[in-house]
């Protein structure tokens, strides 16, 4: 009987001090959660990353176009001719079209790397003062947990310090550092 009664106090203590937790609203909540995905593309910084990868990505689209343009009428051009050279002039032709066809890969797969290591670490810069926020704003008030939208089935809105973050986001960095090496 004592035995029951103590479990029946615990259960009972560990409801209402759960509910406590638990308050109605992210500023008085044990946890809280983001979208990231929304801090990362809305804020000033994550559209000034946006705007400055698609200028690059065209920058390299437009290079690239150009030189299979150029590859593909020298080859057009070898096609042409294969049955009037000789056969060494002609497998020569072909193994410099063949060379400059691999270098142009190549080179399109390097900048293409280069490219996502720069948004790579664009990302990690906007994450990186998007955590200190995220972390500031838990101390402030006493958020134990933060937890992405993206992981959750569901949660209270009032729990979503998203436009907080972004807001004070906004107020640290608007534009990101976006530098391609070699490109």
């Amino acid at each position: 009987m004592k035995h029951k009664l103590f479990l029946n106090i615990l259960v009972i203590l560990t409801i209402v001090t759960s509910k406590a937790c638990f308050a109605e609203d992210a500023k008085n909540s044990f946890v809280a959660v983001v979208d990231v995905e929304k801090v990362v593309l809305e804020s000033l910084a994550g559209k000034d990353l946006t705007k400055k990868l698609e200028a690059r990505v065209e920058k390299f689209q437009k290079k690239f176009s150009e030189k299979e343009s150029s590859l593909q009428k020298e080859r057009d051009t070898i096609e042409k001719k294969q049955s009037v050279l000789a056969k060494d002039v002609l497998d020569k032709m072909v193994k410099d079209f063949q060379t400059k066809a691999l270098d142009v890969q190549k080179s399109a797969q390097n900048e293409r790397m280069e490219i996502e290591k720069a948004k790579s670490s664009a990302l990690e810069e906007i994450d990186a003062v998007a955590k200190e926020i995220t972390r500031d704003i838990a101390i402030e008030r006493g958020i134990k947990v933060v937890s992405p939208m993206s992981t959750l089935l569901y949660f209270d809105p009032k729990t979503d310090i998203t436009d907080e973050i972004m807001t004070k986001l906004d107020k640290k960095i608007t534009k990101i550092n976006f530098e391609v090496k070699g490109g």
